[in-house]
């Protein structure tokens, strides 16, 4: 229900020049976080389409603004959530897409402009993604 009222209220400001911008990545967070509270509560096929939303709000941020790193994390994380979901529904072709996509773009974050890897850029995308294992150079 939470969310329910949180993207309603992020729904009323998305018009706002102001806002727009935030309430658009708010509204992608949103989605993204009801996908995997239906992944472990179900029913799994609203996950799928709170992912595959939340999926394309940050792919249009991503168009609109492409230097906007902390969408591309996040685009990242809800590209592994879908695939961990393809992944558990025995769609193995479609959850190795999925993983495919989700670490061509974290692997071109984490580069510098000069091409190498970024240890500031990998501390913050593992700062995104508190729990998980960090990333790290290789």
């Amino acid at each position: 229900m939470a969310y329910g009222k949180a993207i309603d209220l992020l729904h009323s400001i998305a018009d706002s020049d102001e806002h727009k911008r935030f309430a658009a990545g708010q509204l992608a967070a949103c989605k993204n976080q009801l996908g995997l509270l239906y992944m472990d509560c179900g029913p799994r096929d609203k996950a799928i389409a709170a992912f595959d939303q939340a999926i394309r709000q940050r792919k249009a941020l991503a168009h609109q603004e492409p230097g906007d790193c902390w969408n591309l994390v996040y685009l990242g994380g809800a590209l592994c959530n879908r695939a961990h979901l393809a992944r558990e529904r025995g769609e193995h072709g479609e959850a190795m897409k999925l993983y495919d996509e989700a670490i061509a773009l974290l692997a071109e974050l984490a580069l510098d402009p000069d091409g190498d890897v970024s240890q500031a850029r990998l501390g913050a995308m593992s700062a995104a993604f508190p729990g998980l294992p960090q990333f790290a150079a290789q």
